[in-house]
């Protein structure tokens, strides 16, 4: 199946190392880029360095060093507008309720991920963008 990704940076952050290993060899097959890191604190970073070339942001949520939501907030500030899609293990998690509301997350993904949907949804974005 062919996604409407193959012009697009992806910014993907995950701190499980299998997770990550898996989800990042689809992205590498599927994004024109992709950009990984594997706590919020160096997907901050790596965003700030990339900034004009990251189209799209997949990230989870419990990261060491900076949790999701810190980063999504610090990214907020630098760009309003970029796409977050969201992956968790913890998706009934009211926790963050208020936060994630407030930062215009594209869509919750619950762990483990299909990565059809997650693929066939940022398309989707990229066609209307």
């Amino acid at each position: 199946m062919k996604y409407k990704t193959e012009n697009l940076t992806v910014l993907y952050i995950e701190d499980n190392t299998e997770v990550r290993k898996m989800v990042t060899s689809l992205l590498e097959k599927t994004f024109k880029q992709t950009i990984v890191a594997s706590n919020g604190l160096d997907g901050l970073n790596l965003f700030v360095t990339y900034y004009a070339q990251i189209d799209v942001i997949i990230t989870d949520l419990r990261m060491p060093k900076l949790n999701g939501i810190e980063m999504i907030g610090q990214i907020r500030k630098l760009n309003s507008s970029i796409p977050i899609f969201i992956t968790t293990a913890f998706l009934d998690d009211t926790k963050y309720s208020y936060e994630l509301g407030q930062a215009n997350i594209k869509k919750f993904y619950e762990k483990p991920i299909n990565m059809i949907e997650i693929l066939d949804d940022i398309g989707k974005y990229a066609s209307v963008n």
